[in-house]
């Protein structure tokens, strides 16, 4: 007898549509919390080669994926993705046909389905937008993988380039404090990389053209070769928080910013000079045929 009237009242509940959307809707959200979607790469992890390759990849499985529509009604050849959320909604990029033609915009947050995250892709189905789960996941685990290769081949190079006892040129920096993918140059072979884990109080010591010794699994200034020692007269101090130093004139540069400045007054001052030398040498010249005329008069 109670177990008759325990269906009956389930059966009663399931009947009602708005308990029965309800639950719909509460199984769809629930279904969508679980999908694996796929986050932009953090840079500092990557060298710039293979950020751009990570880039081409991602480029290459959209554009494998816009025209392979899974989702009845959805208008055809057109993929959205989330790039981001602000404070008006989430950020769309559109997708049409080809990866070339794509436009961005921003959609209120009561368009889009609820619990949505950055990296989910869309079709749009009678004006909504509906979450293309088979697209977002495929990406999610394409460049996963494609991710963990790249970090595992990383790994080996830097191990491959880091000598015990080498001597480097530092002949890159990132600027803003950036110390992730100082470009260094092995003085005996000439090989050069980018160096992922450059260490960040080291970082602040040197500028393009210091010397630095890696040995046993560190990397430390040669003597004689720091930022300070480069440019002694030009560096008042540093400002670790902004990542920049402050020259004697009271203005700010990055560690970039400092030797491009600091070599342009170089060469501004070769040029001065080559210029002065030029000038006396033609007024020798012009001097000494003005004597040889007045003589020959």
């Amino acid at each position: 007898m109670k177990l008759d009237l325990g269906l009956k009242l389930a059966n009663n509940i399931l009947q009602n549509k708005e308990i029965s959307n309800f639950i719909q809707e509460l199984s769809n959200t629930l279904k969508d919390n679980n999908v694996l979607v796929y986050k932009d790469y953090d840079s500092s992890k990557f060298t710039r080669e293979n950020e751009e390759k990570i880039w081409n990849k991602k480029e290459g499985l959209i554009r494998e994926h816009i025209n392979k529509n899974n989702i009845n009604g959805a208008d055809e050849n057109k993929l959205y993705e989330i790039s981001y959320e602000s404070s008006k909604g989430f950020n769309l990029i559109e997708y049409d046909g080809t990866y070339e033609n794509r436009v961005s915009f921003i959609v209120d947050y009561v368009q889009l389905p609820k619990n949505v995250k950055e990296g989910m892709f869309f079709r749009k189905v009678d004006e909504k937008y509906i979450l293309d789960r088979e697209t977002t996941e495929k990406i999610y685990n394409e460049m996963t993988s494609f991710q963990n290769e790249l970090v595992k081949e990383q790994k080996e190079m830097l191990n491959d380039m880091r000598q015990d006892g080498a001597i480097y040129k530092v002949t890159y920096l990132e600027d803003d404090c950036e110390d992730w993918r100082t470009e260094l140059t092995n003085q005996k072979t000439g090989e050069v990389f980018q160096e992922l884990e450059f260490p960040h109080d080291v970082y602040h010591q040197v500028g393009v053209d210091s010397l630095v010794k890696y040995e046993n699994g560190k990397y430390s200034v040669v003597e004689g070769t720091s930022v300070y020692d480069l440019y002694p007269n030009i560096i008042e101090n540093y400002c670790e928080n902004e990542g920049v130093y402050i020259t004697q004139n009271g203005k700010c540069k990055t560690a970039n910013e400092l030797y491009k400045s600091i070599n342009t007054s170089h060469k501004d001052e070769i040029i001065r000079k080559v210029t002065n030398s030029i000038e006396k040498i033609l007024k020798f010249t012009v001097d000494k045929l003005v004597e040889l005329i007045k003589n020959k008069q």
